[in-house]
């Protein structure tokens, strides 16, 4: 079909180039015949061409050609990140009446997730990252919050944050030795026999109910602490809720890597005080070092 499409309009210039110049018949009879005699080895369909690393031929049906998708994140071998990472992944308890609040989602699809309220889950998205510092390997846990809800009329609603938490291992033994807690811009260095609570590996952590910052201690009023605003139920970081109780305990999260090596910082402060609306002692991060 390709030749009789090629050779038709061919034999039209011919015949015009013949009216026109009589002696040049015979040469142009010659290429004619010449064009006519190689089309059909331009036909498509009895070409077989294989090339290196193709398996399939130009003549194979259509339909015998299978497309091949990208594995999804889920179905990827785990790498050897969040292999390490699972040994220490923390246990992020969340207050118990944090049922209308919002819960971690996937930062992957933060564009569209922007603005949405999760549900809780038992298994929600943990990124995780990990570098060696030395004495140290660090891993880092991120969870990621598509909407924050206002707090009152103080605070308004926060789209796209994240809460990192950070655990400290002994390069030689593996034994967690410091726990890194963080509140937004804020955060936060506790010891091990200093505040960190462990199961096993894995750090104790609880969330706060409304900002999602990341604490070594729960807190409740009846807990509250004479001339401190710790846990009064407010905007301020140490006044959010953390109520101990088994409704909301992400405690297999699962785990997807995420970031570089370098944004885990191996030289950090002991604490950074954060972005508190109202910065006063015990509305700072750092007010978690001692307390």
């Amino acid at each position: 079909m390709l030749s009789a499409a090629l050779s038709a309009p061919l034999s039209i210039i011919f015949a015009m180039s013949l009216l026109k110049h009589p002696g040049r018949s015979l040469l142009l009879c010659l290429m004619l015949s010449v064009l006519t005699a190689a089309i059909p080895i331009l036909n498509i369909a009895d070409v077989s061409m294989t090339l290196p690393g193709l398996e399939s031929t130009f003549n194979e049906p259509a339909e015998s050609i299978e497309p091949t998708l990208q594995p999804s994140i889920e179905t990827e071998p785990e790498g050897i990140v969040v292999k390490l990472s699972r040994k220490y992944i923390p246990v992020f308890q969340f207050d118990k009446d944090a049922g209308s609040y919002c819960f971690p989602d996937d930062k992957r699809q933060h564009t569209l997730l922007s603005g949405t309220c999760k549900p809780f889950s038992k298994t929600a998205y943990v990124f995780v990252n990990a570098r060696s510092c030395e004495e140290y390997d660090v891993y880092q846990y991120n969870l990621w919050f598509g909407l924050q809800k206002p707090c009152g009329f103080m605070l308004p609603a926060k789209w796209n944050g994240s809460t990192y938490v950070q655990v400290w291992t002994n390069s030689t033994d593996g034994k967690v030795e410091k726990v890194r807690y963080g509140q937004h811009e804020g955060y936060y260095f506790r010891r091990v026999g200093s505040g960190v609570e462990l199961l096993g590996n894995r750090t104790i952590v609880y969330i706060g109910q409304y900002s999602h910052g990341a604490f070594h201690q729960s807190c409740s009023p009846e807990v509250l602490k004479t001339g401190t605003k710790r846990c009064s139920g407010g905007c301020g970081i140490w006044e959010d809720f953390r109520r101990p109780g088994d409704n909301f305990r992400l405690d297999r999260g699962t785990l997807v890597q995420k970031g570089l090596e370098a944004d885990v910082d191996c030289n950090p402060a002991e604490c950074r005080p954060g972005n508190a609306y109202q910065r006063s002692t015990t509305n700072s991060s750092c007010y978690g070092i001692h307390n």
